[in-house]
């Protein structure tokens, strides 16, 4: 008889199972609420939110199932990451490559831009801040796409500030 996985943390892992199940659940209930044929704009608005946020925890999970960071099996932690790549919206990624490169990722350290976010949310105004905050309470990766934009937008700062200089230099 196969034996079922073995939560790696015993007093929160059911947390991270509830997190699969919600994420499940707010994908197809929001993908249903979104086709239903008397929806409102409100609804079919709510209904995208919904959906975008059980994407959103997918993507987390897939994160933590690439770190076997959920069940002691790492089989399990395999089929998990899996399931949560299909429910993140990304059924045509190979889960053990995600892995394998995410694992790579931490032990060279590669990043291009080192973004301290513990002082930029600190010194942010009061709403960013809060908005901030709570974002990131409910799993909304408010920080990450801070990080996101600064790093498209430094190419055009970084542009725009050379172009200042050689203009005064003439």
């Amino acid at each position: 008889m196969t034996r079922l996985p073995q939560l790696r943390d015993q007093k929160e892992g059911h947390k991270t199972l509830i997190a699969f199940m919600y994420a499940l659940l707010a994908d197809c209930l929001g993908i249903l609420w979104m086709i239903h044929p008397t929806s409102s704009i409100f609804y079919g608005l709510v209904a995208t939110v919904l959906a975008i946020h059980g994407r959103i925890i997918a993507a987390y999970l897939v994160h933590e199932a690439a770190h076997d960071s959920v069940f002691v099996e790492s089989w399990a932690n395999r089929y998990l990451g899996i399931a949560s790549t299909w429910l993140a919206g990304c059924p045509y990624c190979n889960f053990d490559h995600i892995r394998k490169m995410h694992i790579a990722h931490h032990k060279d350290r590669t990043d291009l831009v080192e973004f301290d976010y513990r002082s930029f949310v600190q010194s942010s105004p009061g709403i960013v801040k809060t908005l901030c905050c709570v974002g990131e309470y409910c799993f909304i990766p408010i920080v990450e796409t801070f990080m996101h934009l600064r790093q498209a937008f430094l190419l055009v700062y970084c542009y725009h500030n050379t172009i200042n200089i050689l203009i005064r230099s003439v």
